[in-house]
């Protein structure tokens, strides 16, 4: 016969209340970022080796760093017939244009990208600046403002959707056609 020998509570020494750190990435406790999504797990690596070595002993800077910089490269997915797709990382582009001489409209493209619903980014742009908002009949991802609330609605979205989307994935498109990071 088998038994089983199990220690007591008085037997384990364990100071109350028990500290856990969590990911600054994914949230989870960092025993357990890898069974997030793949993407993040590099991402989640680099930061375990900077605030939280002593939980993973086993990973190297050097490595963890070349892991980070392949999962933030574009993504390559090979199609039949041997074409070559390549897949963009998600981003919101946020820009305006002059309806008339002194009328301006903003455009929010790219929101969807990170799950969000632009009728309902739609609603809270309609709400918070008090203006007509749209979701484009052509483009469904595009979202229009009427009025150059460019400047303010970086703020908005960071403030509603401060969980999706990153301050780094938010770009504002310049009249000559260059993009500039809006956290910046």
């Amino acid at each position: 016969m088998f038994y089983a020998t199990f220690r007591s509570m008085a037997e384990v020494d364990v100071q109350y209340p028990v500290t856990v750190v969590y990911c600054g990435i994914c949230g989870y406790p960092p025993e357990y970022c890898e069974f997030g999504s793949a993407d993040t797990y590099a991402k989640c690596k680099v930061w375990i080796v900077e605030n939280a070595p002593e939980v993973l002993p086993g990973l190297k800077k050097e490595d963890v760093a070349q892991d980070a910089k392949l999962a933030t490269q574009e993504k390559v997915q090979m199609l039949p017939g041997g074409k070559v797709k390549k897949t963009e990382l998600p981003s919101v582009i946020i820009s305006h244009v002059a309806r008339t001489k002194r009328k301006w409209v903003t455009i929010v493209t790219g929101i969807s990208g990170f799950g969000i619903d632009p009728n309902q980014a739609c609603k809270i742009f309609r709400n918070k600046f008090a203006c007509g908002a749209s979701v484009s009949r052509d483009k469904k991802d595009e979202i229009v403002i009427q009025g150059d609330v460019k400047d303010e609605i970086f703020q908005v979205m960071m403030g509603a959707y401060k969980d999706k989307i990153k301050p780094a994935d938010v770009f504002y498109l310049q009249e000559d056609g260059s993009k500039v990071c809006a956290a910046s």
